[in-house]
């Protein structure tokens, strides 16, 4: 597996969000009462040049190589790909560095909508389907 380095900017950083993160899931008994309406917005987000590059080559890699578990390694292959457009940190397994932002063009959005919200004074709720980022 790989191993993963803490720093200690991101322990910092773990120690000041974990007041303010929740791990639910909609599933639980009373949560999607407690929600607003679902609504939905699509955006087309570029991806970084980093996600490109390795996202390329995963799927060419993936063309290239032999499985035998066809249906195994299309799931395995979906997954990795979402984790590359997530983050190429998320992928790696690494301890991202620097601006986090500027490396994804889907959390450069993200951040961009995150700001918009709570400027005009919002709340804003953020689900993803994976526990950790990294």
């Amino acid at each position: 597996g790989k191993t993963r380095t803490t720093t200690q900017p991101a322990i910092a950083l773990e120690d000041l969000i974990r007041p303010f993160v929740l791990r639910r899931t909609k599933s639980e008994r009373g949560i999607a009462e407690q929600l607003p309406p679902k609504t939905y917005t699509n955006w087309v987000v570029p991806m970084t040049a980093d996600q490109a590059a390795l996202y390329a080559a995963l799927v060419a890699t993936a063309r290239n190589s032999g499985q035998r578990d066809k249906k195994a390694s299309a799931m395995a292959l979906g997954t990795k790909l979402r984790k590359i457009a997530n983050h190429p940190a998320h992928y790696r397994g690494d301890v991202p560095q620097g601006n986090l932002a500027e490396q994804s063009g889907k959390l450069a959005k993200l951040d961009e909508l995150v700001t918009e919200i709570t400027q005009a004074g919002e709340a804003v709720l953020v689900f993803t389907q994976f526990v950790e980022m990294g």
